[in-house]
């Protein structure tokens, strides 16, 4: 049995199969996409930690009219002639997410110096350092656990020092005193080691009349053991189930482009005749009816153009018969009372090569 065979435009035909071929290309490209086994980074924790040192200090005061009690503590500003002696202590906490080897190492000390100017002109004189608590471990298998510690500074003794120490030197210079403990805790969990550290501080001037304190009172320290594992991502069966059907459609599109329809292509005489137009249609007249010749002499020239400069030459527009099939047109005019001049585009075998020869270019 014949298929019928439906006729369209050569150029209509192939631009519609090039466009359901991409078409094509992209759904089979976003099926393979698709299809490719997927998988995501998804991070457990496998344990956590957290260190919190908290520093507090306090001022044991001589008896006084100024302030109402013999014992401040974390007060920003004191009056140095009515210290007697000062405490510092630091609470210790450590929680985790499980059991796991700890190794706690503390030390605290008190560092004297004298010094002038501040910021960028900042020069260090001398510096003494005394150890308040040596330095201690502490081992253990636990989860959670605290600590306390708490040490006793003679100020004026400090004061003393700093005021003998100026007079013998003759330096006259600012002093302080900082109070700072160091605190590591080193956790070994199945292999996996981690460090936290903190440094809380106090700094006291010396030799004045009263102390503005400057402090760093609270440490954090945190840190966890993470493990990273890949986890396959499920396919979208929908989608790929949507991506085959809409295959299937668009190849039997193009089966069907390809058998089922003629591409109909403008012969070399049509496309001669569309470029005779769009090149002179506005030097062109168009005849309704049948053109008769009168004219003496009748001469057949061989090229749209030479017909073009005779009608220039003359001051007569180029007529033509006019057909409701273009492909009929074959013939062009230039008429006056004694001459004619016609070009035939099927006879004319000479703009015919004209015309190939400038495609060429």
């Amino acid at each position: 049995m014949k298929v019928k065979k439906y006729n369209i435009k050569g150029s209509t035909k192939i631009s519609v199969i090039i466009t359901l071929i991409i078409l094509l290309i992209f759904i089979v490209a976003l099926f393979c996409m698709e299809s490719i086994p997927k998988s995501e980074a998804v991070t457990k924790t496998l344990y956590d930690c957290k260190q919190r040192v908290t520093l507090n200090y306090g001022f044991e005061l001589k008896p006084n009219t100024v302030y109402e009690k013999n014992y401040l503590e974390n007060i920003d500003v004191i009056l140095n002639k009515y210290i007697k002696q000062m405490k510092a202590s630091i609470d210790y906490n450590f929680s985790s997410s499980d059991i796991s080897n700890l190794t706690i190492t503390y030390k605290a000390n008190i560092t004297v110096e004298g010094y002038t100017g501040e910021n960028e002109s900042y020069l260090s004189i001398f510096k003494k350092e005394y150890p308040l608590i040596k330095k201690n471990t502490v081992n253990t298998d636990i989860q959670n656990t605290k600590l306390n510690q708490t040490v006793i500074i003679d100020y004026q003794t400090l004061n003393k020092f700093i005021k003998d120490l100026k007079k013998d030197t003759e330096i006259f210079c600012q002093a302080k005193a900082t109070i700072m403990f160091d605190i590591e805790t080193f956790i070994n969990r199945n292999n996996k080691k981690i460090l936290l550290k903190s440094s809380p501080y106090i700094i006291i001037p010396l030799d004045s009349n009263y102390s503005q304190i400057i402090s760093n009172l609270t440490n954090e320290a945190t840190d966890k053991i993470e493990k990273t594992t890949n986890i396959a991502i499920p396919k979208r069966r929908y989608l790929i189930n949507l991506y085959i059907i809409i295959s299937c459609i668009v190849l039997l599109l193009i089966v069907a482009m390809i058998v089922l329809t003629n591409g109909i292509y403008p012969s070399k005489l049509s496309k001669q005749r569309i470029r005779i137009f769009k090149k002179y249609s506005s030097r062109f007249i168009s005849i309704n009816h049948e053109i008769l010749i009168d004219s003496t002499n009748i001469y057949e020239v061989e090229t749209i153009d030479d017909l073009v400069r005779i009608s220039d030459e003359l001051s007569i527009p180029i007529m033509y018969e006019c057909f409701r099939d273009y492909r009929k047109i074959n013939k062009f005019y230039v008429l006056n009372k004694d001459n004619a001049y016609i070009f035939d585009l099927i006879s004319n075998k000479k703009e015919m090569f004209k015309w190939k020869e400038a495609k060429s270019y």
